[in-house]
């Protein structure tokens, strides 16, 4: 049987741990993604269905640790899906025009 501390980290893969070691303030590797519907969603719905779908995968719960032997993946304890996903609204009156060129 495995240990908790087994199950909980998992060794990054050698690009993985690239990207992570290339992450500095003057040249950040973070992946953002902006989602746009042909219908209104609500927050709730959006959060439901990432839920469903994305946190299915462990990998989503999980965050990037630089570890003496290697990078790992860690399973997050305090992962909080409202942190990650939230209702921001840009000024003016803006449409796909404005945002995705």
């Amino acid at each position: 049987m495995a240990k908790i501390d087994e199950v909980r980290r998992e060794p990054m893969s050698r690009v993985d741990t690239a990207w992570l070691r290339m992450e500095r303030a003057t040249n950040l590797m973070m992946i953002t993604g902006v989602m746009m519907f042909d219908e209104p969603i609500t927050l709730d719905r959006l959060k439901r269905i990432i839920k469903q779908r994305f946190l299915a995968y462990p990998r989503f719960r999980q965050k990037a640790v630089d570890a003496t032997t290697g990078a790992i993946w860690e399973v997050d304890g305090d992962f909080d899906l409202d942190w990650h996903v939230r209702l921001t609204a840009l000024p003016g009156r803006g449409g796909k025009r404005g945002c995705c060129r």
